[in-house]
């Protein structure tokens, strides 16, 4: 199905050429699909690849240094990050802080701004997570919307053979207005909620839908899509609203609260287990 969508990308535009119209990812689909505020500050920043630069930054945001790649030392372990992520004991406002920046730190180098090396992340954005309450100003859906633009673009080059990015915002949005590529009915998934993303999360693909070849998704978005043309994706389809998947200091205080309270309870419960339940928030 990619490779397919590929195929009518068109980098002059920034849209896919379908039969019937033009049509694209959105910042509305962005923050509907993720969760991820589209106002706000820039994603910007200098990056310095220097190997001090990644060893004060890994201080500074994890406390320890960092695990790098042994072939590019400007990234970070993933695996590494979410290990000191499981390991908070979450029994104070600065542990809970402490495994949000891991959280957020994984979700950024495996969902939002992926590479073709899903087991790091860029050493680039450990910076922007120093300051704990600048974190939910940056407009990340924005950037994620920026660098799926500019992977497809690339995917579209006749030399090119890989994709990377935010493929799973692009499935996302190509199943839920084209419901003739999805991998099961519509109607057979929980209601959509704000991040609709989630409903797709534990979907069966059939076997029908995993044996289809480039030429058969090519097939339906040139006849099926004629008699069911794309739908628009608007807040009306939305039932409920989750917290945004950058959590605002307000939604995090109340975490914070709530697991405070409990904190004789909490000392009898494994970090594991806590890690598990806070999990639960993205």
């Amino acid at each position: 199905m990619l490779a397919a969508l590929v195929e009518r990308w068109r980098p002059e535009t920034h849209t896919f050429v379908l039969p019937i119209d033009e049509v694209t990812v959105t910042l509305e689909n962005v923050a509907h699909i993720f969760g991820l505020p589209i106002d706000g500050e820039p994603v910007s920043g200098w990056t310095d690849s220097s190997s001090d630069f990644v060893q004060s930054q890994g201080i500074a945001i994890f406390g320890r240094q960092p695990s790098v790649s042994d072939n590019a030392k400007s990234y970070i372990k993933l695996g590494w990050v979410r290990r000191i992520r499981d390991a908070e004991l979450l029994d104070t406002e600065e542990s809970i802080r402490q495994y949000f920046r891991c959280q957020i730190f994984c979700l950024l180098g495996s969902t939002l701004f992926t590479d073709k090396s899903t087991a790091y992340a860029h050493a680039k954005y450990p910076p922007l997570l120093r300051d704990f309450e600048r974190i939910h100003t940056y407009s990340w859906g924005s950037a994620c919307l920026a660098h799926l633009y500019r992977t497809l673009c690339r995917a579209s080059r006749y030399d090119t053979k890989e994709m990377d990015g935010p493929l799973n915002l692009l499935f996302v949005w190509a199943w839920e207005r084209m419901p003739c590529l999805a991998p099961v009915p519509r109607q057979t998934l929980p209601p959509a909620e704000i991040p609709v993303a989630r409903r797709w999360s534990h979907s069966e693909r059939t076997t029908a839908w995993s044996s289809k070849t480039v030429e058969t998704f090519m097939h339906d978005i040139d006849n099926k899509l004629l008699q069911s043309p794309p739908e628009r994706y608007t807040a009306a389809r939305i039932d409920s609203c989750w917290s945004e998947i950058i959590p605002t200091p307000s939604f995090l205080t109340t975490y914070i609260r709530r697991f405070l309270r409990k904190k004789c309870h909490a000392s009898v419960v494994s970090p594991s287990t806590k890690a598990k339940a806070i999990g639960t928030m993205f």
